[in-house]
């Protein structure tokens, strides 16, 4: 064998090493969430599938205002849930009766907010988002921020 067919050789097999170790690292670093499949929280997507999360922790100042956000359910830690941002600390939330049609809205800092789950059954006087944690709305009758109120930011793992 000539020096020029081991070097060859050599990379060659160097390259496919680098791959297959890649891939596996690769695989090891990508979370994701799967949702019950009668879970219908992650409207728009349907329940039962697994969500790639983006690789940026969240905290609190790479999140806002209606990001779909994956969390821990605070009393039962091994329950992951999807939900949307509906304020972000320091922001005031409440919940109104709306005067111009059935419903409820969500006022968030004065305005209503981006977010408006039609699941909503009662008011809810405002209240301000403490540091680092984030209040958040989930489509479906699921335990979010209506039940447990601001959720710290250590419950929320992943942005979708």
């Amino acid at each position: 064998m000539n020096p020029r067919d081991v070097v060859y050789f050599i990379l060659k097999y160097a390259i496919w090493i680098g791959v297959i170790v890649g891939g596996f690292y690769a695989i090891r670093h990508t979370k994701s969430v799967r949702t019950d499949s009668t879970d219908d929280t992650a409207h728009p997507y349907e329940g039962g599938h697994p969500y790639w999360l983006q690789a940026e922790t969240p905290t609190s100042a790479n999140l806002a205002v209606n990001i779909a956000v994956a969390y821990h359910q605070p009393d039962q830690i091994d329950r992951d849930r999807i939900a949307w941002v509906a304020a972000t600390e320091g922001q005031r939330i409440s919940i109104i009766k709306r005067t111009d049609r059935e419903g409820f809205v969500v006022m968030v800092d004065g305005k209503e907010g981006q977010f408006q789950p039609a699941t909503i059954k009662n008011e809810m006087a405002e209240i301000r988002v403490p540091k680092g944690c984030v209040f958040l709305l989930a489509r479906g009758p699921v335990k979010d921020s209506l039940e447990f109120g601001p959720i710290p930011l250590r419950y929320v793992f992943g942005k979708l």
